[in-house]
């Protein structure tokens, strides 16, 4: 297999023309040790002529890993005219440190205004978790971009949200953080938190990120 992949997919991705990648998804079976499972596959790389070419950051490449019985995404292409729907949640309750939105906001509203086929990013400031699951079954974005406080402790990873006065700390669980997709699924979750994709050695996919690719949303 790695030699057909040096021999005969590399090549045909380095020949291809511009804007055509290679779609690499990783499946994990149930059955698999967990320490395998656990390996940090984002770092595969190719070594020819004595230089490295990490797969999961090369831009031709786009490069995913998910447990076993994780269905296909429900959802097709953009019908053609459809520009992108953004949504920015920054959760910063009193007392804690800054997650610094502002440079994120404002590179998304330059994008939006040079690319026809993105909207301005519609921002949310301090949501309480019912009103992030309010505004995503309103707006139904395909993008949800979340800058959070996050912590990874007994074997788990916590999110900091706010309660409803949008001011207090609530640390909430990653299966409880997870069930706000239930309503609507985003295309790609980027979840930008501390912490937010660490996972246990024993649980590969039941903690932080890996917990949202268990809801079905396509990219996280």
């Amino acid at each position: 297999v790695a030699a057909h992949f040096e021999e005969v997919v590399w090549p045909a991705v380095q020949d291809a023309p511009d804007g055509c990648y290679l779609s690499l998804s990783l499946t994990l079976q149930k059955e698999v040790d967990a320490a395998i499972s656990a390996l940090p596959w984002e770092f595969l790389y190719l070594s020819l002529d004595r230089t490295r070419t990490f797969l999961a950051t090369d831009r031709r490449v786009a490069f995913s890993r998910r447990p076993e019985g994780d269905g296909p995404p429900e959802d097709g292409p953009l019908a053609a005219g459809d520009a992108i729907r953004v949504m920015l949640a920054v959760l910063q309750p009193q007392g804690m440190g800054n997650v610094a939105s502002a440079r994120i906001q404002n590179t998304l509203n330059e994008w939006a205004e040079t690319d026809q086929r993105l909207l301005p990013p519609v921002v949310l400031t301090n949501p309480s978790p019912q009103t992030v699951e309010q505004k995503m079954e309103a707006y139904q974005p395909h993008i949800l971009h979340i800058l959070a406080h996050g912590r990874f402790e007994d074997r788990g990873t916590y999110f900091a949200l706010v309660d409803g006065a949008g001011q207090a700390v609530r640390w909430y669980r990653d299966r409880s953080f997870a069930d706000l997709f239930q309503i609507h699924r985003p295309r790609l979750v980027l979840l930008q938190a501390c912490e937010g994709g660490r996972s246990s050695d024993i649980s590969t996919f039941a903690q932080g990120a890996a917990r949202l690719a268990g809801h079905r949303i396509p990219a996280v």
